[in-house]
């Protein structure tokens, strides 16, 4: 059986954040028992699942701190207590708002991050809560929206974590995340439950948080879309994600073609 680990956002979905259902489904009734999907993301489990109709999907989110098959949750990482409350002490200090946190059922927005950002993120997590995030425990993951060169602040918040780690996540934003925490981890977790082999294993991304699991197999894709350093880890470039490349090449795999 092979199993397709897809990311989502500049790879399956296009950019009116949709994909071609239809070419799903016809996938899915064809070769239902010749392939298993992995949505693979830095999204909320919750939000993921919002896109597939199909239940028999396994769901890493949060960049691979969560994992989750139907509804059932059946792994998590959480971030240390300690270094959240640094991380969001020195955020506020900063003046920087634009970040989200998130539990495994809910998703916290600072009340002064702006009505453009609230607006914005509520299109990427369900359930949005606004509050003054003074003091937050069991969460997953941290994201912030940074405007321009991202490194100086992913060094200072490294200084600040003690078992989480800052990360360039794509599309101007970082992550923090628990150290040895990403989707590659995760999807050699689900690889093991499935009993998979490796070599049955097809990668597909765009961006800086999927070149771990690019690297797992010699099956890697980088969307034309994708940023270089991406295009020069994947064995092979398909097309972009406005033009069905992932669905296009997942049906080539399966019939053999490719």
């Amino acid at each position: 059986m092979k199993v397709f680990a897809v990311d989502m956002d500049g790879t399956f979905l296009d950019s009116n954040n949709n994909y071609d259902k239809k070419f799903f489904e016809r996938l899915n009734t064809e070769y239902k028992d010749e392939f298993k999907l992995l949505v693979a993301s830095s999204n909320t489990i919750s939000h993921l699942k919002t896109f597939f109709e199909q239940k028999d999907i396994y769901y890493i989110g949060f960049n691979g701190a969560v994992i989750a098959f139907d509804d059932k949750i059946i792994d998590t990482q959480f971030l240390d207590y300690t270094d959240i409350n640094r991380i969001l002490k020195y955020l506020n200090n900063n003046n920087i708002y634009s970040y989200v946190a998130s539990t495994l059922e809910k998703s916290y927005i600072n009340i002064l991050a702006g009505d453009q950002f609230i607006n914005r993120m509520q299109q990427y997590y369900n359930d949005l809560i606004i509050n003054n995030l003074d003091e937050m425990n069991d969460i997953t993951k941290i994201t912030i929206e940074i405007k321009g060169d991202m490194k100086e602040l992913i060094v200072q918040l490294n200084t600040l974590c003690q078992s989480s780690i800052a990360v360039d996540s794509g599309f101007n934003c970082i992550d923090i995340i628990h150290k040895g925490t990403n989707k590659a981890v995760a999807i050699k977790k689900v690889m093991n439950i499935l009993g998979a082999n490796m070599n049955d294993l097809y990668v597909f991304g765009d961006s800086d948080n999927d070149i771990e699991m690019l690297k797992l197999t010699e099956n890697s894709f980088a969307m034309t879309n994708g940023n270089d350093k991406v295009k020069s880890i994947a064995k092979t470039e398909i097309p972009s994600n406005d033009e069905n490349g992932v669905l296009i090449t997942m049906e080539k795999i399966l019939k053999e073609e490719l």
